[in-house]
Protein backbone atom coordinates (compact mmCIF):
# COMPACT_ATOMS: atom_id res chain seq x y z
CA UNK A 1 0.00 0.00 0.00
CA UNK A 2 1.30 3.37 -1.10
CA UNK A 3 -1.48 5.08 1.37
CA UNK A 4 -2.95 4.29 4.44
CA UNK A 5 -5.78 6.03 6.22
CA UNK A 6 -6.81 5.65 9.75
CA UNK A 7 -10.29 6.24 11.46
CA UNK A 8 -8.92 7.36 14.61
CA UNK A 9 -11.67 7.12 17.21
CA UNK A 10 -12.30 3.83 18.43
CA UNK A 11 -10.00 2.38 15.84
CA UNK A 12 -6.75 3.80 17.03
CA UNK A 13 -8.12 5.07 20.09
CA UNK A 14 -10.61 3.60 22.86
CA UNK A 15 -12.57 7.21 24.34
CA UNK A 16 -13.45 4.56 27.31
CA UNK A 17 -9.95 3.95 28.58
CA UNK A 18 -8.48 6.99 26.80
CA UNK A 19 -5.61 4.59 25.72
CA UNK A 20 -4.57 3.40 22.33
CA UNK A 21 -5.64 0.43 21.50
CA UNK A 22 -3.40 -2.16 21.55
CA UNK A 23 -1.13 -2.44 18.54
CA UNK A 24 -2.04 1.25 17.47
CA UNK A 25 1.14 2.43 17.16
CA UNK A 26 3.01 -0.80 15.76
CA UNK A 27 0.39 -0.71 13.29
CA UNK A 28 1.18 2.95 11.92
CA UNK A 29 4.68 2.29 12.22
CA UNK A 30 4.96 -0.77 10.27
CA UNK A 31 3.30 1.16 7.22
CA UNK A 32 5.52 4.31 7.80
CA UNK A 33 8.57 2.02 7.51
CA UNK A 34 7.33 0.26 4.48
CA UNK A 35 7.14 3.44 2.73
CA UNK A 36 3.44 4.08 2.82
CA UNK A 37 1.67 7.98 3.52
CA UNK A 38 -0.16 7.12 6.93
CA UNK A 39 -2.92 9.83 6.95
CA UNK A 40 -5.30 10.15 10.39
CA UNK A 41 -8.83 10.74 9.55
CA UNK A 42 -10.54 12.01 12.01
CA UNK A 43 -13.87 14.38 12.49
CA UNK A 44 -13.45 17.52 14.65
CA UNK A 45 -13.65 17.77 18.14
CA UNK A 46 -12.78 20.31 20.64
CA UNK A 47 -9.09 18.93 22.02
CA UNK A 48 -8.64 16.36 19.58
CA UNK A 49 -5.70 17.85 18.25
CA UNK A 50 -3.85 18.63 21.24
CA UNK A 51 -4.96 14.54 22.24
CA UNK A 52 -3.50 13.25 19.16
CA UNK A 53 -0.14 15.16 19.88
CA UNK A 54 -0.26 13.96 23.67
CA UNK A 55 -0.40 10.26 22.58
CA UNK A 56 2.45 10.59 20.25
CA UNK A 57 0.08 10.12 16.97
CA UNK A 58 2.14 12.95 15.26
CA UNK A 59 5.27 11.07 14.22
CA UNK A 60 3.07 8.31 12.23
CA UNK A 61 1.90 9.78 10.07
CA UNK A 62 1.95 12.54 6.99
CA UNK A 63 -1.11 14.14 7.85
CA UNK A 64 -3.75 14.29 10.34
CA UNK A 65 -6.83 15.25 8.42
CA UNK A 66 -10.08 16.74 10.76
CA UNK A 67 -13.19 16.85 8.58
CA UNK A 68 -16.84 17.99 10.03
CA UNK A 69 -17.71 14.73 7.91
CA UNK A 70 -16.03 11.69 6.76
CA UNK A 71 -17.37 11.48 2.88
CA UNK A 72 -16.27 9.92 0.00
CA UNK A 73 -15.38 13.59 -1.22
CA UNK A 74 -12.94 13.61 1.71
CA UNK A 75 -11.42 10.15 0.73
CA UNK A 76 -10.81 11.06 -2.96
CA UNK A 77 -9.38 14.22 -2.04
CA UNK A 78 -6.70 12.09 0.35
CA UNK A 79 -6.67 9.48 -3.04
CA UNK A 80 -5.73 12.49 -5.17
CA UNK A 81 -3.63 14.85 -2.89
CA UNK A 82 -1.22 11.46 -2.62
CA UNK A 83 -1.10 10.69 -5.94
CA UNK A 84 -2.27 6.82 -5.95
CA UNK A 85 -4.98 4.55 -7.45
CA UNK A 86 -7.80 3.75 -5.38
CA UNK A 87 -6.55 0.06 -5.15
CA UNK A 88 -3.04 1.42 -3.85
CA UNK A 89 -4.70 3.44 -0.27
CA UNK A 90 -5.78 1.08 2.37
CA UNK A 91 -8.77 2.53 4.47
CA UNK A 92 -9.02 1.41 8.05
CA UNK A 93 -12.32 2.45 10.36
CA UNK A 94 -14.49 0.84 12.96
CA UNK A 95 -17.47 2.45 11.68
CA UNK A 96 -19.80 0.59 9.44
CA UNK A 97 -21.98 3.86 8.60
CA UNK A 98 -18.86 6.13 8.32
CA UNK A 99 -15.64 5.30 6.43
CA UNK A 100 -16.23 1.54 5.90
CA UNK A 101 -19.15 2.40 3.66
CA UNK A 102 -17.03 5.04 2.09
CA UNK A 103 -14.32 2.23 1.72
CA UNK A 104 -16.98 -0.11 0.45
CA UNK A 105 -18.70 2.38 -2.26
CA UNK A 106 -15.16 3.72 -3.43
CA UNK A 107 -14.01 -0.23 -3.85
CA UNK A 108 -11.01 0.82 -1.56
CA UNK A 109 -9.28 -2.14 0.31
CA UNK A 110 -10.87 -1.71 3.80
CA UNK A 111 -10.17 -3.17 7.01
CA UNK A 112 -12.76 -3.35 9.41
CA UNK A 113 -11.86 -3.04 12.92
CA UNK A 114 -13.92 -4.71 15.75
CA UNK A 115 -12.51 -2.20 18.22
CA UNK A 116 -15.91 0.41 17.55
CA UNK A 117 -19.15 -0.03 15.92
CA UNK A 118 -18.11 -2.95 13.47
CA UNK A 119 -18.12 -6.29 14.59
CA UNK A 120 -16.85 -9.20 12.42
CA UNK A 121 -20.49 -9.79 11.69
CA UNK A 122 -20.97 -6.54 10.61
CA UNK A 123 -18.81 -6.42 8.11
CA UNK A 124 -19.57 -9.75 6.54
CA UNK A 125 -23.11 -8.42 5.83
CA UNK A 126 -21.56 -5.56 3.97
CA UNK A 127 -19.78 -7.63 1.60
CA UNK A 128 -17.07 -5.25 1.88
CA UNK A 129 -14.71 -5.61 -1.54
CA UNK A 130 -11.24 -6.85 -0.65
CA UNK A 131 -11.94 -6.18 3.24
CA UNK A 132 -10.29 -8.09 6.21
CA UNK A 133 -12.50 -8.12 9.27
CA UNK A 134 -10.21 -8.02 12.94
CA UNK A 135 -10.95 -7.52 16.18
CA UNK A 136 -8.57 -5.69 16.93
CA UNK A 137 -5.37 -4.01 15.49
CA UNK A 138 -3.10 -6.79 16.98
CA UNK A 139 -4.45 -8.88 14.53
CA UNK A 140 -2.53 -6.95 11.27
CA UNK A 141 -0.99 -9.54 9.81
CA UNK A 142 1.79 -7.26 9.01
Amino acid sequence: MKLVICDFNRTLYDPTTERLHPGALETLQYFRQHGAKVVILSTESAGRAALLERLGLTEYCEEIRFVHEKTKAVVLTLVDQYAVQPNEALLIGDDPEGELLIGRRLHLPTVAVGTGYCSPEIAMRMELPFYLSINDLTEMKL
